[in-house]
């Protein structure tokens, strides 16, 4: 009886590891990642946020609302394969009575598991109504990797049109989910392109085109969820101000903007859950099978041993109490 639990243990102990190995090899890879047929739409404010009117031909401050609407295109992801995303960013931004000042569209195809850019034939970035210019993108531009780390990653930034460092900072709760803080801070640069403006703009005499520099720098907050990898909450403090002979004549763009409390609360909502099954996968079953399969194999070899030895004893036991017949030889 106690060889067959012990067996039992073992067999036991034998399905717990390998269901641990399974689960990390491939139910976690399976699991973790990016959708092709994502959708979600994200709502940003800024108030107080300075810009040019081109309506006005001046500088106006107003409360502007982004909202950035993120769809999938499993198609064209289907077609890349290997493990790729192709999403397209569209984003609005209008002035507190409803007028759309600017738009942009951005086509990037990712690692769906790192979050990192890929080759694709059709990548492209278009501004208003330009049309769409072939864009290399680089680094990570929707989300962070899945199983987020506490290091720097490389973060896209569209006017920059490269990647910028976006470093750690610590670990903090939002709406009681944790998350953790990536700051990304970029100093004043110098943008390749010029900008004609109206002379009105600034503050000259009207009736002329000047030819400008643009100067740009941001300021990056992102609450990262670290399993899913999904930014939680964003806030940016973009500035690009227009200069002449290295002296700063007009504000472009200047403010804080930030993602609302209702699409804070959404992602909350939509990824808490979600966040939770994957640590679940990834970590914490597999760690528990591990640790009671070496338990159960260790206890059953135990088991099974001591019933071989127990058989043992007992067969010798039986033959000492047999008394062997006497044999004499008389010569």
């Amino acid at each position: 009886m106690r060889r067959i639990v012990g067996f039992v243990l073992l067999g036991l102990g034998a399905f717990l590891l390998t269901m641990s190995l399974l689960l990390k090899v491939y139910a976690y890879p399976t699991l973790a990642v990016a959708p092709i047929d994502h959708k979600s739409i994200s709502t940003s404010v800024g108030e107080d946020m300075t810009y040019i009117s081109k309506a006005q031909r001046a500088e106006v401050t107003d409360t502007l609302t982004s909202t950035l609407n993120v769809i999938g295109d499993v198609k064209a992801a289907q077609e890349e394969g290997d493990n790729v995303a192709v999403w397209n960013k569209a984003t609005a931004t209008q002035t507190s009575d409803g007028t759309v000042i600017s738009t942009e569209t951005i086509r990037v195809a990712f690692d769906r598991t790192t979050g990192e850019a890929v080759d694709c034939d059709d990548r492209y970035t278009q501004s208003d109504e330009d049309p769409p210019v072939p864009t290399k993108f680089e680094g990570l531009n929707f989300k962070f990797p899945f199983n987020t780390q506490k290091h720097s990653y490389d973060w896209w930034d569209g006017d920059l049109g490269r990647t910028v460092p976006i470093a750690y900072d610590g670990v903090e709760k939002v709406d009681g989910l944790t998350t953790y803080r990536f700051t990304q801070t970029i100093e004043p640069e110098q943008l390749p392109t010029t900008l004609d403006v109206p002379s009105k703009i600034l503050g000259e005499p009207a009736g002329q085109m000047v030819t400008t520099e643009q100067w740009y720098s941001n300021e990056r907050v992102y609450n990262v969820e670290p399993e899913t990898g999904v930014i939680i909450k964003a806030v940016e403090s973009p500035s690009t101000v227009l200069m002449v002979d290295g002296v700063q004549r007009a504000i472009k763009t200047q403010g804080t903007t930030g993602y609302t409390d209702e699409t804070i609360k959404d992602n909350i909502e939509e990824y808490k859950d979600k966040a939770a099954q994957l640590r679940l996968i990834r970590l914490i079953l597999p760690l528990a099978g591990l640790i009671l399969g070496l338990l159960f194999v260790l206890v059953g070899a135990v088991v099974v041993i001591l019933a071989r030895r127990n058989d043992v004893d007992s067969l010798d036991e039986q033959f000492d109490d047999v008394e062997l017949p006497q044999h004499h030889q008389t010569i």
